[in-house]
């Protein structure tokens, strides 16, 4: 008997049809497409609400750094500048005076801005170049030191003795204020020498040191002694880039060095932008007038500052260039280019502005 063969299905060991093979790549790039799509969109939000965080805490740190360096300026312990006879001996005084110039500020609308103020030596800057178009403080401010005077404190003596080791708080060329509140004097410390307990401060005459080696008054030992201190807060760029090439700014200290006539530039703040102030005037019906430095007529009639400031991103974390304008108190910064110093860069940073007004409690 003849046997045929059996044929069987053979369908079942067939693969995916073409057809069949290009639906399924098509649904996993889609759900593959859907999972990367969610996951940088995640990735750009927790960017966006970092750098937002990164602002708002820089803004916050800036205004209570400033709001409590200003308040305390022109503090001279309880020297004052109507009930102390002040006499300052030091032949470098710091920029802008001491009485009644305890706070000054400074414009810098035009690239010369500086010409006219203490801050030019020599033909030269000698402070690192503040941003264009933003405002420069200056504040004067003694802190005093916890050292009691023991010897050599009559008017004609060129020195001072005082109890314990202070030269943490006073060098050779520090600006010293002694006062007994009834008097005062202002001078350069023109040697600073520490010998066993004791402490011996000098303030001869010198170029740098001071117009005179005596002192205008005499002093017992309920004297104080005060570290005297000339700073000045500013915007600048810091040299440094993000990835994308955009410059960087930020809020810098300076404190002058009075032998020389420079001053130390610290970098308090990254990613402050521009700085504009205000500063207040009472009349005499008791209102206040606010108004621009190059505008004040006599600084100690300055009770209040508003000071704005625009902090800046570092990174691009906008979806888009951000050509938005921001009020700055009476100054409006634009995001359209151009030669005015009143325009941000145009990239996709994150700004955001901050503003606070603080009254001066020396006055």
């Amino acid at each position: 008997m003849i046997k045929y063969p059996t044929f069987k299905n053979n369908r079942q060991k067939n693969g995916f049809s073409l057809i069949e093979l290009m639906i399924a790549l098509l649904l996993t790039s889609v759900v593959i497409g859907s999972v990367f799509s969610t996951f940088f969109t995640a990735k750009q939000t927790d960017r966006l609400a970092q750098s937002l965080a990164r602002l708002q805490e820089s803004g916050r740190f800036s205004l209570n750094y400033l709001a409590t360096e200003v308040r305390m300026a022109g503090y001279l312990g309880c020297s004052t500048a109507t009930g102390t006879e002040f006499n300052v001996n030091a032949a470098k005084p710091p920029v802008g005076g001491v009485i009644d110039n305890e706070v000054i500020g400074y414009d810098a609308t035009t690239s010369n801005w500086w010409q006219t103020t203490q801050y030019a030596v020599g033909g030269s800057l000698k402070l690192r170049s503040p941003k264009l178009g933003t405002d420069i403080l200056n504040i004067k401010i003694a802190t005093s030191i916890d050292s009691a005077l023991t010897g050599n404190i009559t008017q004609n003596i060129n020195n001072i003795t005082t109890s314990g080791d202070i030269s943490d708080f006073i060098s050779t060329d520090d600006l010293v204020l002694i006062s007994d509140c009834v008097n005062a004097d202002l001078f350069a410390a023109t040697n600073v020498t520490v010998s066993g307990v004791t402490t011996v401060v000098t303030h001869g005459v010198a170029t740098t040191g001071n117009t005179s080696a005596s002192l205008a008054h005499s002093y017992d030992e309920d004297t104080v002694l005060y570290q005297f201190d000339s700073i000045s807060y500013f915007v600048a760029d810091t040299g440094r880039d993000n990835t994308r090439g955009d410059p960087i700014y930020a809020l810098y200290q300076a404190n002058e060095n009075f032998d020389d006539d420079t001053f130390n530039s610290q970098e308090i703040v990254e990613g402050v932008e521009n700085m504009q102030i205000l500063y207040g005037e009472q009349s005499a019906n008791g209102d206040m007038n606010f108004a621009k430095a190059s505008d004040i007529g006599i600084w100690a009639d300055v009770t209040t500052i508003k000071i704005a400031l625009m902090l800046t991103s570092n990174n691009s974390v906008r979806q888009s260039v951000d050509n938005n304008s921001y009020s700055l108190l009476d100054v409006d910064i634009t995001g359209v280019s151009g030669s005015s110093i009143n325009v941000h860069q145009n990239d996709k940073r994150l700004r955001q502005i901050f503003s606070s007004s603080i009254v001066l409690r020396n006055r």
